[in-house]
């Protein structure tokens, strides 16, 4: 069913309220304002990766890789007393071979 069915159309002028219906303008400038709304917008990021060549893309591609790979491994980290312990073994067992 549609505003152009003429049953509609009687109903709508004969109800109650038809004194309150908006004018045929605000009508039009709502459905327009309507219509520019279900536009789809440009996504400016979407255009930026668009104009991009092959190599920025695979030099942005393995940045973003070694920064998720850092932010998994970071918090795996050992202690300083680890790395501390190893240094005074590493000198020690050095200090033997020679």
């Amino acid at each position: 069913m549609s505003l152009h069915d003429e049953h509609l159309q009687q109903a709508l002028k004969q109800a109650p309220d038809s004194d309150l219906a908006p004018s045929d303008a605000v009508r039009e400038k709502v459905f327009a304002h309507v219509e520019s709304a279900m536009q789809p917008k440009s996504n400016r990021l979407a255009r930026w990766f668009s104009d991009l060549g092959r190599i920025q893309l695979v030099g942005i591609s393995s940045i973003a890789t070694a920064v998720i790979v850092m932010l998994m491994v970071y918090p795996q980290a050992p202690d300083d007393a680890v790395w501390s312990g190893a240094e005074e073994a590493d000198i020690a067992l050095s200090d033997n071979v020679s």
